[in-house]
């Protein structure tokens, strides 16, 4: 990661080198991974040499390299410093509105014409006040109260991702408008239903997973507008989250699934393509093979 590097003091003739061992790393590795679980946010600690800046900025990359969300400022000439480093770029800022506003848009085309989607990913981890787990701002939850605003009396969210949707029920778990299907494959970003509209269930064998498909439609069956998070990390060969036994032909499974349910009760559908990620048996070109099983799944849905 260009980002973290530990920057040594300066030489006799001011030179400084960069290092990427670190004895701190598996310190502030455990700090962040304690604060994710529990709903904390992860601050790194000071930079003892005020008259330091370029040491305490190489110590804030690092930091944020890591997952933490910002970092102590003892010397006002420190503050800007961090402010650089933890905020969002104009350019960044400009990709996740573009990002997020497409599930937005998608929502509503699909109320108007039946389907649609976005290409969009990284949603329903995120929080109302902040960013979690590779997801910045929660597109699922914007649409879903869009599509309220337009007139959707229910709007159900099927969450397939390998991880849960746990920032999209923080924002919305307690809007009755609301439905939650959440079929994860992994314990991460796990919450607890409160209601009766909320249905939630972690599959940990594969011959059982299309069939949680199944009963996570149904709990949608009614509603006006269905919101699908179709991530694609479950796959077996998936870096992060994925499950051994489902594979291509299971997710291909999956999306046909969802896609003769939605024509057969003729709900209105947006998707989002949400997670996927290299690992041992997926490469890129396979994660985009992948999420084509949604795009053909919705080609033929809607009018």
């Amino acid at each position: 990661n260009p980002r973290y590097s530990v920057l040594t003091g300066a030489q006799a003739d001011g030179s400084r080198a960069r290092h990427w061992g670190d004895p701190w790393h598996f310190a502030l590795a455990r700090i962040v991974t304690a604060c994710r679980a529990h709903g904390l946010r992860a601050i790194d600690g000071p930079f003892g040499d005020v008259g330091d800046p370029d040491g305490y900025r190489a110590s804030c990359l690092r930091a944020s390299a890591l997952g933490f969300e910002g970092k102590w400022a003892i010397h006002p000439s420190q503050a800007p410093l961090a402010n650089e480093v933890f905020s969002w770029s104009e350019s960044y800022a400009t990709s996740v509105f573009a990002s997020t506003g497409a599930v937005r848009d998608a929502v509503l085309h699909a109320l108007a014409h039946g389907a649609a989607g976005a290409l969009s990913a990284g949603l329903h981890h995120a929080r109302a006040e902040i960013g979690a787990g590779y997801c910045t701002f929660n597109g699922l939850a914007l649409g879903a109260l869009a599509a309220i605003d337009a007139g959707a009396a229910t709007v159900g969210i099927l969450d397939v991702d390998a991880h849960n949707g746990g920032g999209t029920f923080s924002i919305l778990g307690s809007n009755p408008q609301v439905r939650f299907a959440d079929v994860s494959v992994n314990s991460y970003d796990q919450w607890s239903p409160t209601a009766d509209r909320h249905h939630r269930v972690t599959v940990d064998m594969a011959d059982d997973y299309l069939e949680a498909v199944e009963k996570a439609l149904a709990h949608l069956e009614g509603v006006d507008l269905v919101i699908h998070n179709a991530g694609m990390d479950p796959h077996e060969g998936c870096g992060t989250g994925g499950k051994h036994g489902i594979n291509n032909a299971v997710l291909a499974e999956r999306e046909t699934l969802v896609a003769q349910w939605l024509q057969r009760t003729g709900t209105p559908a947006a998707f989002a393509l949400a997670g996927g990620y290299r690992g041992w048996g997926l490469d890129l070109d396979g994660i985009i093979d992948l999420h084509m099983l949604t795009v053909d799944a919705f080609a033929g849905l809607g009018r």
